[in-house]
């Protein structure tokens, strides 16, 4: 499935409103799961998420509380650089805690300016969970400093590598394709002049390499700025880099994974966990959320727990990174939430899935002078108003919506209310979340 996002509280049209959403189910209801609640009337929140949830938004955040500042663990705390749309979560390796960030492929990477030699003993590592293969012939990942080919750590084609001052110094075989979707734990350890990689605790290759590397800002996500910059695409977790010690033996064939996420031990140079995400989700999956704009939580406007997600009308959006979970096609599903807006006049799409190439693919539910609106868009890219409500919408009051298919008939619910029923839509291949922009 290619790249595509889920897209949440996107304006589609000039004029400020704030839009505050809560409680957010994404639940793809497997023929015979759902309840007869959730399947009558869209409305499951109250024992959590339902067989099959894909997306659990609770809002629970701190009060003005992102995705986008990015932390050092070490005791350096060295200040984080956040380039491009890098997304935090909790999505992690880790059975219980952690975190990660979400690459996804085009201009993302985070720096740290990480000022010191690297000296002697050593240990690069991080997990990774790629999407995508990067195919234009050089890194899928690179953890390097500024200084072009000085000090590159990363995948080429189905090389596993250390490039160092623009040589493959030490390199093993990795077949490629047998990395996507599934953690995997990286290891680059040095051990006196011995310099090894781990791949999942097993060394895949080893030689010798002793000199001090140099080290200014050191980018991860990417090769270095000036090269070819061949970016990540998937997710990244608990990368550290210890100086001058080691946790491990370069010159044994195997190391042992970590289970937990990584702490900042004696020479962590820097440590990133990516554990400081405010709008995360719930649902077993775990997915990264992007927090566009100035999309933040508040603890002032909510309908239950301690806040809500708050939209300001102006170029404010919450993205999802896709991947197979959503994609409904025929089956059963319920996309669910409470919404709150303070200007009910401006166009506002509360979600919306814009449409590709075949067949009946886009849905939007949003509010339009005063009303809610169920549209859809056909591969044409023609948009048109299936259902609207005849101004039933105030201001200032959290609404609970709900669509819901069923055995092919989709069903629009208003605080519990179905308002909207059809069964004769061509709903195949309806897939949650291309970005707005999409079809204009």
């Amino acid at each position: 499935m290619s790249s595509k996002n889920i897209v949440m509280a996107a304006a589609g049209a000039s004029g400020l409103a704030k839009t505050y959403i809560e409680d957010v189910f994404s639940t793809y209801l497997y023929s015979g799961t759902g309840s007869t609640q959730e399947i009558n009337n869209g409305i499951a929140l109250g024992n959590g998420p339902a067989n099959g949830t894909v997306l659990h938004l609770r809002a629970d955040g701190v009060n003005g509380g992102t995705n986008n500042t990015i932390l050092d663990s070490s005791s350096n705390n060295y200040t984080v650089t956040r380039n491009g749309n890098v997304a935090q979560g909790n999505f992690s390796p880790f059975t219980t805690g952690g975190g990660s960030a979400y690459f996804d492929g085009n201009e993302d990477s985070v720096s740290i300016p990480a000022s010191s030699t690297i000296t002697g003993d050593f240990v690069a590592e991080w997990f990774m969970y790629l999407t995508a293969i990067n195919t234009v012939g050089t890194a899928t990942i690179w953890l390097s400093n500024q200084s072009l080919d000085n000090f590159q750590l990363g995948i080429d084609g189905n090389t596993i590598g250390a490039w160092i001052n623009g040589s493959l110094r030490v390199s093993g075989t990795v077949t490629a394709s047998s990395l996507l979707n599934k953690w995997i734990h990286i290891a680059y350890v040095r051990t006196g002049s011995t310099l090894s990689i781990f791949v999942n605790g097993t060394r895949v290759a080893t030689g010798t390499y002793s000199a001090s590397v140099s080290n200014n800002t050191i980018y991860v996500g990417q090769q270095t700025p000036g090269g070819n910059n061949h970016f990540v695409t998937g997710y990244m977790s608990s990368v550290r880099l210890i100086n001058g010690s080691n946790s491990y033996n370069a010159t044994q064939s195997t190391l042992t994974v970590p289970t937990t996420p990584l702490t900042a031990v004696s020479g962590t140079s820097f440590l990133l966990n990516f554990t400081n995400a405010s709008i995360v989700d719930s649902a077993p999956i775990a997915n990264n959320l992007e927090t566009v704009g100035n999309t933040q939580i508040s603890n002032s406007v909510k309908k239950y727990g301690t806040g809500s997600i708050a939209f300001d009308g102006s170029g404010d959006w919450l993205k999802i990174p896709n991947n197979q979970n959503f994609n409904f096609n025929n089956g059963n599903f319920t996309v669910e939430c409470w919404v709150y807006c303070t200007n009910t006049s401006p166009r506002q799409d509360i979600f919306s899935t814009p449409a590709n190439s075949s067949g009946f693919n886009g849905l939007s539910i949003g509010i339009y002078n005063g009303n809610f609106e169920l549209t859809s868009c056909w591969s044409s890219g023609s948009w048109q108003i299936l259902w609207a409500t005849a101004g039933a919408v105030n201001a200032n009051t959290w609404y609970h919506l709900a669509v819901v298919r069923n055995g092919g008939t989709l069903t629009v619910y208003v605080n519990g209310t179905a308002t909207y029923s059809n069964n004769t839509l061509n709903t195949n291949s309806l897939v949650f979340g291309t970005e707005p922009e999409t079809i204009s």
